[in-house]
């Protein structure tokens, strides 16, 4: 299990092709993960839901994978192969 206390950030990104490679990768490995996707308009004056002139659309999420810490060296490895 995966918790707050045992874990290591090793993949930060806002590209999503990269994120679901990415986990595709760690599934075929049999590494466990947890994932994470943030909305970078919500909670920013209530814009979530609406387009807002100017922001590119690639920059509107921010996605994070967590590993086991032990597992996190082979994680990098099988990611960056």
């Amino acid at each position: 299990m995966i918790t707050v206390f045992n874990r290591q950030e090793i993949l930060l990104t806002r590209e999503q092709t990269e994120y679901d490679d990415a986990r595709e990768k760690l599934r075929g490995a049999g590494i466990d993960y947890q994932a994470r996707c943030r909305d970078m308009l919500r909670g920013r004056g209530g814009c979530s839901g609406r387009s807002v002139i100017g922001l590119k659309q690639d920059y509107l999420y921010e996605f994070v994978i967590y590993v086991r810490r032990e597992d996190a060296e082979r994680a990098r490895y099988v990611i960056q192969r």
